[in-house]
């Protein structure tokens, strides 16, 4: 009987490095802000996935800070021998949204004023992602509702209000 052995052979491109980085397009947060969620370093080898990363990253950057309809894209331009990539983000930032009025409805046992207590969002600040995501779970760790959805009602501009719909949980 007679055994074959494979064999992979592997033959190794050029080993890209990052040779810029850079931010185009976004005015509302500070370029400090946007270059400390990027991996990508200057000097740093090149990663199609860190780039799609840091794309992530910005995206929910602007998302937690009210920009809802925020894009960003990446767009890694290579030297001619592909040892060098200069990667340029392109930011389209939309208009900030801005919390104007949380409502509060299917409460009967528990007060408005608990509910309301435990939102990290208050009217008049920016409608952050991560701040509703948060402000549902506060609402969960309280023990004293079967089901929390935070919505939010877009009347056109930039004022949006939420809708705090909370069902209670059976008194114990």
């Amino acid at each position: 009987m007679d055994f074959v052995t494979p064999r992979i052979v592997i033959t190794e491109g050029p080993r890209t490095i990052v040779g810029r980085v850079d931010i185009e397009g976004g005015h509302a947060v500070p370029v400090a802000d946007l270059t400390a969620v990027i991996e990508s370093k200057v000097g740093d080898p090149y990663s199609d996935r860190r780039a799609l990363t840091d794309r992530d990253a910005l995206t929910e950057l602007y998302l937690d800070r009210g920009y809802l309809s925020a894009s960003v894209r990446v767009e890694p331009r290579f030297d001619a021998d592909h040892t060098s990539v200069d990667l340029v983000f392109t930011v389209s930032e939309g208009p900030q949204a801005i919390v104007d009025h949380i409502i509060v409805v299917g409460n009967t046992r528990t007060s408005t004023s608990t509910i309301l207590r435990e939102l990290p969002l208050k009217p008049g600040d920016p409608l952050g992602l991560s701040e509703r995501i948060e402000s549902q779970r506060r609402l969960q760790a309280l023990g004293l509702f079967r089901r929390v959805d935070i919505s939010v009602l877009d009347h056109g501009g930039t004022r949006h209000d939420l809708l705090v719909t909370v069902e209670e949980a059976p008194a114990t």
